[in-house]
């Protein structure tokens, strides 16, 4: 390894901090649940019929049929 690559390998180490890493895990954390606005779309979805979903089979399923739009 020439002394250029292992300068360029020192320059691409992780340079993370605890700071960045606490951030990213509050992040994924606030994402990985909806809030209360995304709760109240998609009940006001639901509401109205609108949608699709999974049957257990793994069929889709509409909120109401096509054919009553």
């Amino acid at each position: 390894m020439t002394k250029q690559d292992q300068e360029n390998t020192a320059k691409s180490q992780d340079t993370s901090s605890d700071k960045d890493q606490f951030n990213l895990d509050k992040f994924a954390e606030a994402m990985s649940k909806p809030s209360p606005e995304e709760e109240a779309f998609f009940a006001r979805r639901r509401e109205l019929g609108l949608g699709v979903g999974l049957s257990e089979d793994g069929e889709i399923i509409y909120a109401r049929s096509l054919r009553e739009k």
